[in-house]
Parts: structure tokens; C-alpha cells; sequence
């Protein structure tokens, strides 16, 4: 689990992808009392997800598939407006 945290610290610093889910994720957790390591491990857990996924089906990892999604749920937000929590 520990390196999957570093892992997460590194991607923050490294992956514009991965740094916009981070800061949707500190937001998202603003109230709480320590919402950096609320998000580092949600990020944390997502890659771990994703590096699960790619080891038991035969799926491989196309970085163009994320961005993309991003991207599309930017849009929706933008026409729609923020989504109530």
C-alpha cells in the first residue's frame, strides 16, 4: 500500500490527469480535517483500481481513454453546471 502512496504523491507532481483528480478530490473533502491525505489516497486507490485492472483482464493501458474521459465529464460540467453532492 505504501507504494502505492508514492506512487500518488509522484503521479501529483508529474501527471496533469492525475493532479486534476487530486485537487477535485481535495476539494471535494475541504471540510475534513486532513483533506491532502483524504485525496492522496483516493487518487492512490484509483491507480491501484487501473493496475488491477490491467494485470487480471487483458485490457491494455491506452493513456489517450482518461484524458479523453476527462475531458468529457469538463464538458458536461461546463453546460450543466457543477453537480450537486
Amino acid at each position: 500500500m505504501w507504494a502505492n502512496y508514492l506512487s500518488a504523491l509522484a503521479a501529483v507532481r508529474d501527471s496533469a490527469l492525475d493532479a486534476a483528480y487530486y485537487h477535485k478530490q481535495y476539494e471535494r473533502h475541504e471540510g475534513h480535517p486532513k483533506p491532502h491525505v483524504v485525496a492522496i489516497l483516493a487518487l492512490a486507490r484509483q491507480r491501484f483500481k487501473v493496475k488491477y485492472k490491467l494485470m487480471t483482464t487483458d485490457a491494455a493501458y491506452d493513456k489517450e481513454i482518461p484524458i479523453a474521459s476527462h475531458l468529457d465529464r469538463e464538458h458536461q460540467t461546463a453546460n450543466n453546471g457543477p453537480r450537486a453532492a
